[in-house]
C-alpha cells in the first residue's frame, strides 16, 4: 500500500499498465507505475507523492516528472495522444499523465531488456528505472565507460553502480553522486514491497547520506571510489 494519495490512482494505473504491457510485450503491472508515482510527484500538499500538479526544480511536472522533451517523445510514439504542457499539472488529465508513465516504463522495459549487458533480463525492473530516472543517454554512456575502462566487459547493474559514480561525478564536489541508483533501487523496492515481495539490497552499510544505509558493501565500489577519496563507506571507517 502506499500514500492514500498515490492509492487513488490504483485503477487508472492497472488499465494503463495493462495497456503498456500489452504493446511492448512486456511485463508490467500497476505496482510499477504507482511505485514510479509515489517518488518522483512529491510535493508540500502530497509529502507521499501522488500530485498531479507537481513541478520539480528543474521544471518537470506531474505524476511522471516529464520535461518537455519526453512529453514529445510521447505524442510522437502514440498517434492520437494529445497530452499537452498544461495537462501535465492538470488534476483532471490524471489519467492520461498515469498512461503516459506506463508508456515510458514499458517502452525502457523493452528497450533495456535487449541492452547487451549480463542481467539485462534478471534486473530489467532496476534497468528500466534506471533509465527512467537517470535518462536513457547518461545509462548508456555510463556502460559505454565502463566498457571502455574494463576491457570491453559490459557491467550488471549492481558493478554499473560501484564504478559509475566515481566517473561521473558532475559537480566534483569530493562526493559520490549515487541519485539515479538510490532512485531505481527505491522504485524498484516500492513495487516488490506492493505485490509482497522482497525488497532489493542496497550495497552501502554504515555510510554517509551519499550513499544508502543496510545491505552488503560491494569492495569494488570501495575501492573504486576510495582511489578518488570519495568513497562515504571508507570514509565513515577511516578509509
Amino acid at each position: 500500500m502506499f500514500a492514500s494519495t498515490v492509492e487513488r490512482w490504483r485503477s487508472l494505473a492497472r488499465t494503463h499498465a495493462a495497456w503498456a504491457a500489452a504493446r511492448y510485450g512486456v511485463k508490467l503491472d500497476e505496482s510499477d507505475v504507482l511505485a514510479l508515482i509515489a517518488h518522483e510527484s512529491k510535493s508540500k500538499a502530497c509529502p507521499g507523492g501522488g500530485d498531479p500538479t507537481a513541478i520539480s526544480h528543474s521544471g518537470c511536472r506531474g505524476l511522471g516528472q516529464f520535461s518537455g522533451k519526453t512529453l514529445k517523445s510521447y505524442n510522437n510514439a502514440n498517434p492520437g495522444a494529445t497530452l499537452t504542457w498544461a495537462d501535465l499539472i492538470d488534476p483532471s488529465e490524471a489519467s492520461g499523465q498515469i498512461r503516459a508513465v506506463a508508456w515510458l516504463l514499458a517502452h525502457g522495459r523493452k528497450e533495456t531488456s535487449s541492452w547487451s549487458v549480463p542481467d539485462a533480463k534478471a534486473s530489467n525492473d532496476l534497468w528500466t528505472d534506471l533509465y527512467y530516472g537517470w535518462g536513457p543517454r547518461n545509462t548508456k554512456d555510463a556502460i559505454a565507460d565502463y566498457r571502455t575502462s574494463h576491457g570491453g566487459s559490459s557491467p550488471t547493474f549492481a558493478e554499473l553502480e560501484a564504478t559509475t559514480p566515481a566517473t561521473f561525478d558532475g559537480d566534483d564536489d569530493g562526493k559520490v553522486d549515487l541519485r539515479p541508483f538510490i532512485h531505481a533501487r527505491a522504485v524498484v523496492s516500492a513495487a516488490r514491497k506492493d505485490r509482497g515481495e522482497a525488497p532489493v539490497p542496497t550495497p552501502f552499510p554504515d555510510s554517509d547520506s551519499d550513499a544508502v544505509a543496510g545491505g552488503v558493501c560491494n569492495p569494488a565500489c570501495c575501492a573504486a571510489r576510495a582511489a578518488r577519496g570519495k568513497c562515504p563507506h571508507l570514509r565513515a571507517n577511516g578509509g
